[in-house]
């Protein structure tokens, strides 16, 4: 027995035996640290451990593939310890993100990376943001230390047989994951991708999210299968319209006057169609056990009792305004596209995407989007010319602009540039505005006013003071609900009013707490005056304009038929699947539903609804006037393509200080944000 215990021992000390087996314990080790801090949780990390071993094995497996590639160096101990190194960090960051956004890092999160920059004070404390600059800069430099003082392996080595070995493993990688896809030990595509996380894994999800983007081709694609969808698409068209037809009767809904004003625009037959997309609302009511000492939302309340209503799916909890925003658009289905891929950083970069706002240019709509918030975020800016809209009004194109406590723009001031677009165009408008004043991160430390809604119970006991400050800001919003529409039947046109939250605040929600939908639906409700029956349909946020269309009459494209005719289908897989189809021809295949070449292309998007321009330029005392039209604390002006520092005193009239002119000295006058990114220009001023 001793013989065989020495022999075990002699083994075990021997570096071809041990090797590997210290390679193996260490990634346990480092895939078990990873999954402890994804979850922000020693227990919850080792019950996952329990739970599911074949995805925390795979996961295993996952870091003993980039491991392997430490033979292919002479630095292998560094390298080793920079792959091990990353992992965790991978780990931490998720631990990071999931603590005020809900959803977990994934892959995609690197093509926002500039806008964590920008949002991080609102989210971060100045020490936390210290400690997490002061961890990376130690971070790089004991590794740029240990690329020093690590040994390094002497030996030539034999590239063919390393090549081998990595290969080899990735052979097992690729082989354990495609048996796993095919029994179902995990997924390729993630409905809920924060319970893929929690399901299959840190490192399973954040590898898919990097290896796996756009839809995949769906087996039977093509141009038959195209035919046949289009061909069921014409065939219900025609069931359709011989059993309805649709007929505008304008009646006296809850509080409209007996007669609705047309106005003086063409198209009469149809409305002005506006969208509304409220940051983070839902309806607090829907707290079980939760009390108020008022009514939170009195105003949508009412809306939801009165007219057409329901709940909405949306593609994201806690964050993912831009995802939201891009299904209820387009009509298509995040689903289908790559785990937590934002296609405005995809796809949309570069192509042109069928959508509501080029199915409304063939009835003579102007398409126009408003955002009190940066013009930049998820590139809007150049994101919404390959949608279709005309105008895009942000932040940096407004005036008496008022902030919440943390630095949000209060949407009070949405209904002047609503109003300002519906008055500035002879057509018909549509009008896709998406609001800001609730977003998060909700003050931890908020002081609680007298004047304050206040909320009481065991669900919200654990954040009582960011809760009670987001309750008071929905407040808000909804007072502003009631002045929109306020001053939408004193303009008296026909009118269409969509309102609906993007997704859920980010609190620690559960399904269980609530009285009604759950943690990835919110609500919305179509305010009209034009005698829409109410009819209440739970929804997909993809079908959201489609329904919308429907209602008033208008056909819509591609997308927007199939959705009609097709939602309502008993076999729901079916039709989501050629829903698939119909995206992956649009956005990557042959076209072949138009017939194989895109009938839109891209437009030129103007940046402001108000064009922005110089009316004169004078000199006075050490200094120069620039006189104009529609300026912001926004505008900057440039002299002979340089940046001068602007004093913005009022939307006609602009200072610089320190600066006279001399003869044919150029002058323009730019918008950009905070961020330096030039949005609009003026034309070239010539001083004479």
């Amino acid at each position: 027995m001793k013989e065989k215990i020495k022999i075990f021992k002699e083994k075990l000390n021997n570096s071809k035996f041990n090797l590997p087996v210290r390679f193996i314990l260490l990634a346990i080790v480092v895939n078990l640290v990873v999954e402890m801090f994804s979850r922000r949780s020693v227990v919850e990390g080792l019950k996952f451990v329990a739970v599911n071993p074949l995805c925390f094995l795979y996961g295993v497996l996952l870091v003993l593939f980039t491991m392997s590639f430490a033979v292919l160096v002479h630095r292998k101990v560094f390298t080793i310890t920079l792959v091990c190194g990353l992992w965790i960090v991978g780990g931490v960051v998720n631990f990071v993100v999931r603590g005020f956004r809900h959803t977990p890092f994934t892959a995609q999160d690197f093509r926002l990376l500039k806008y964590a920059f920008k949002v991080a004070p609102v989210y971060l404390t100045n020490a936390q943001i210290v400690i997490i600059v002061i961890a990376a800069v130690l971070f790089i430099a004991v590794m740029i230390v240990w690329w020093f003082k690590a040994p390094k392996y002497k030996e030539k080595i034999n590239y063919f047989k390393a090549l081998v070995v990595v290969l080899s493993c990735w052979f097992v990688v690729w082989g354990v994951t495609g048996i796993g896809l095919s029994v179902g030990v995990f997924a390729r595509n993630f409905g809920n991708i924060g319970n893929a996380y929690d399901e299959y894994g840190f490192a399973y999800c954040f590898s898919n999210s990097l290896l796996n983007s756009g839809i995949d081709k769906p087996k039977d694609y093509n141009e038959d299968t195209i035919k046949e969808i289009l061909q069921k698409i014409e065939q219900l068209e025609s069931e359709n319209a011989e059993e309805t037809t649709t007929e505008y009767v304008e009646k006296e809904t809850a509080d409209e006057q007996p007669d609705v004003v047309q106005g003086n625009k063409p198209a009469k037959e149809y409305p002005n169609i506006i969208f509304l997309q409220l940051e983070s609302l839902f309806d607090p009511q829907l707290l079980k056990d939760v009390k108020y000492n008022g009514v939170v939302l009195p105003t949508l309340e009412w809306l939801y009792a009165y007219y057409p209503s329901g709940f909405l799916s949306v593609p994201s909890v806690g964050a993912g305004t831009a995802n939201t925003e891009f299904e209820v658009i387009s009509g298509m289905n995040l689903d289908d596209f790559g785990p937590g891929e934002y296609p405005y950083k995809t796809v949309l970069a570069h192509n042109a995407c069928d959508s509501i706002c080029y199915d409304l240019k063939n009835y003579g709509y102007t398409t126009n989007a408003i955002h009190d918030n940066d013009g930049t975020f998820y590139d809007r800016h150049t994101v919404f010319s390959q949608l279709g809209f005309d105008t895009f009004t942000s932040i940096e194109y407004m005036n008496d602009i008022e902030y919440n406590e943390i630095g949000w723009a209060d949407d009070s001031i949405l209904t002047s540039q609503i109003i300002e677009v519906l008055n500035s165009s002879e057509d018909r408008d549509f009008i896709y505005t998406i609001s800001v004043q609730g977003h998060g991160d909700y003050p931890v430390d908020y002081k609680i006013k007298d004047t304050d809604i206040k909320a009481s119970g065991e669900t919200i006991e654990t954040y009582v003071q960011p809760f009670t400050y987001y309750i008071n800001q929905a407040h808000q919003m909804d007072a502003f609900v009631k002045e929109l529409i306020g001053a939408l039947k004193k303009n008296g046109e026909p009118t269409v009013l969509v309102m609906y939250g993007d997704h859920l605040p980010a609190f620690d929600i559960t399904d269980e707490e609530l009285s009604g939908g759950n943690t990835y639906t919110t609500q919305y409700v179509i305010w009209n005056n034009i005698g829409l029956a109410r009819e209440n349909e739970d929804i997909e946020a993809f079908q959201l304009t489609s329904h919308v269309l429907d209602m008033i009459g208008i056909n819509g494209g591609a997308i927007s038929k199939y959705h009609s005719t097709l939602r309502h289908s008993e076999d729901y897989d079916e039709y989501l699947e050629g829903l698939r189809v119909l995206e992956y021809d649009i956005l990557y295949g042959d076209k072949d539903v138009y017939g194989g070449e895109l009938p839109y292309s891209q437009t030129n998007l103007q940046m402001g609804h108000k064009p922005i321009s110089i009316k004169s330029v004078s000199n006075a005392d050490n200094h120069f006037i620039v006189i104009g039209e529609n300026f912001t604390e926004f505008s900057y002006v440039m002299v002979n393509n340089e940046y001068v520092d602007t004093i913005f005193s009022s939307d006609g009239v602009l200072l610089v200080d320190g600066i006279t002119l001399k003869e044919g000295d150029s002058i323009a006058v730019v918008q950009k944000g905070k961020d330096g990114i030039k949005l609009s220009s003026t034309s070239l001023f010539i001083f004479h």
